[in-house]
């Protein structure tokens, strides 16, 4: 799947440089459906199918340093229940070369009100564009979360998870 950008983005007039970084999930982890307010986590493994070696944050780094790559919540509007929007990779100094992995752990806060949800994450290399904004790359991993209020008798199912590997 071929990467793609907001219509006037810097991406889209940079031609080559998505030939250049690409990701694609490798597996991801959570739960089918979680409670109203339930503090939960998932795990998205990201492959580097790009021939450039993607690198963390530095360690000591200052937060106006650009370059990195991070997985970002791409969802519109936000997520409702997302506590943070960027996702770095983590220990700082890690390096994932081509066709590594990295797994990223991202906590939530379910919504209040029952219902689907659907996340949105997508890699994105920090600062990178001559605009000084973040570049996107890669397919957008697209995951549903079903918020139910669950009765006395379906807790025994709660904490039920999806994994995948791709």
């Amino acid at each position: 799947m071929e990467a793609s950008a907001p219509p006037g983005s810097v991406l889209n007039s940079l031609g080559d440089w998505r030939a250049h970084h690409n990701a694609a999930v490798h597996a991801y982890s959570m739960p089918v459906t979680v409670q109203p307010n339930e503090p939960f986590f998932a795990d998205i493994t990201m492959r580097n199918t790009g021939p450039y070696t993607w690198f963390s944050m530095p360690g000591g780094a200052t937060a106006n340093k650009h370059g990195w790559y991070q997985l970002k919540n791409t969802t519109p509007g936000s997520a409702p229940f997302t506590l943070s929007n960027v996702v770095d990779m983590t220990p700082f100094g890690t390096e994932i070369q081509t066709l590594g992995t990295h797994t990223f752990r991202i906590n939530f806060v379910a919504p209040p009100t029952a219902g689907t949800y659907n996340m949105r994450w997508r890699m994105a290399r920090r600062g990178a564009a001559e605009d000084n904004s973040d570049l996107f790359f890669g397919a957008t991993t697209d995951l549903p979360l079903n918020v139910t209020a669950i009765t006395p008798d379906e807790e025994s199912s709660q904490g039920a998870a999806v994994s995948s590997s791709l």
